[in-house]
Formats: C-alpha cells, structure tokens, sequence
C-alpha cells in the first residue's frame, strides 16, 4: 500500500508540474499576443489619423 501511494503521489506530482508548465506557456502566448494586437491597434489608430487629416 505503501509503495502504491508513494506512485500515485509521484503521478500528482507530474500532473501538477506539467499543467504549470503548460499555464506558462499560454501566459507567454498570451502576452505575445497581446502585444501584436495592441501594435496592429496603433497601425490602425496611425491610418486612421492619416486619413482624416
């Protein structure tokens, strides 16, 4: 019984590692994409001004 739960306890321990590992990935994919949307924003936002000007 011992062992049993010393493997389930290691299993958790991989579940919990990967799922950080992947919720860094996304935050770091989500930054990334903020940071195109907010400079196609300014592209938009710099046409804009060019054509009402």
């Amino acid at each position: 019984m011992d062992n049993y739960r010393l493997t389930s306890a290691e299993r958790h321990k991989v579940v919990l590692n990967t799922n950080i590992v992947d919720m860094l990935k996304l935050a770091k994919f989500r930054t990334q994409y903020n940071q195109i949307l907010r400079a196609l924003l300014q592209i938009r936002h710099v046409r804009i001004e060019r054509e009402d000007r």
